[in-house]
């Protein structure tokens, strides 16, 4: 794996001290600016403070929202994506993951990060792709027929794996750079499984990510649904893991070169989406690159 260009030039504007300094004090300006102009009594207030955790949340997705590119803004859908999952502990996911594997090197991870972005479902246990294949096609193969075990749903055909491509420059140069602090093979990586970009088409997700935030490919979404099968409990309709961890951009069809694992009742499946289709069964994984 090697770094991109962008990334190296993302690494300056991560979400650090400065940054927040200077976040800082753009709000305390904009508190400032708007205080003279509200129109709040002691019971509005009080109910104010009962509501901190929903003003939390709301400022967060507003400062998102307009700090945001626009290209896409209108391929987005009411989302219907249902799936809600919260992190096991590292070291039971590597246990878990040590019981479909036997005999492959998965050690225990190092510490899990301290900071935790909003929107994210906790810390997953993700060996690199390396140790399943000599290539990401071969590993994506390995850990997805043990997905269809586990969830007993009939298999991905073979030939739609074998077209499935490596990671794009920004997940690549992501990982690397997360493999280089962590040092072992189960990488720790703060992540949601879709519902922060569901009913987004794939360039409107990349376009909202933050900073530090990149897609996940297939391999490292089917390890993390290995570990949290519960995650596809129950479900009654087909839904959506969109990968934009294997590069966007548009071929000569016109389509998305992204990857979406589809997940029925009984089976399931790789395709491709189209360019600008937002599905509200549809939701994009991503992990970030903790500073």
């Amino acid at each position: 794996m090697h770094q991109s260009a962008d990334l190296r030039e993302d690494q300056e504007y991560l979400f650090n001290s400065e940054n927040a300094r200077l976040f800082r004090e753009f709000a305390e300006r904009a508190i400032a600016d708007v205080e003279p102009q509200m129109d709040l009594d002691h019971s509005m207030f009080e109910r104010l403070c009962g509501n901190s955790a929903q003003f939390r949340r709301g400022l967060i997705e507003l400062t998102e929202r307009l700090a945001s590119r626009n290209s896409f803004v209108d391929q987005v859908t009411p989302q219907m994506y249902g799936i809600e999952i919260r992190a096991k502990d590292p070291v039971k996911q590597v246990e878990i993951l040590r019981g479909h594997f036997p005999g492959y090197n998965l050690p225990d991870p190092s510490e899990s990060p301290e900071r935790n972005p909003f929107g994210a479902n906790g810390c997953f246990a993700i060996p690199t792709w390396m140790v399943f294949g000599d290539t990401y096609a071969e590993a994506v193969e390995s850990v997805m027929s043990k997905l269809a075990e586990v969830l007993d749903r009939r298999p991905v055909p073979h030939f739609q794996i074998r077209e499935v491509r490596p990671h794009g420059l920004r997940t690549d140069g992501c990982l690397h750079r997360i493999l280089g602090r962590q040092a072992r093979p189960v990488l720790l990586l703060t992540a949601q499984l879709g519902s922060r970009h569901a009913g987004k088409s794939a360039q409107r997700a990349v376009e909202t990510f933050t900073t530090s935030e990149f897609g996940l490919g297939l391999c490292e979404l089917a390890i993390a649904l290995l570990t949290h099968p519960e995650a596809l409990e129950g479900i009654d309709r087909e839904i959506g893991f969109g990968c934009t961890g294997h590069e966007i951009r548009n071929d000569n069809l016109g389509r998305a070169v992204a990857e979406v694992l589809m997940v029925g009742p009984d089976r399931f499946w790789i395709e491709k989406p189209g360019v600008g289709t937002a599905n509200p069964y549809v939701g994009w994984p991503t992990a970030w690159m903790i500073a």
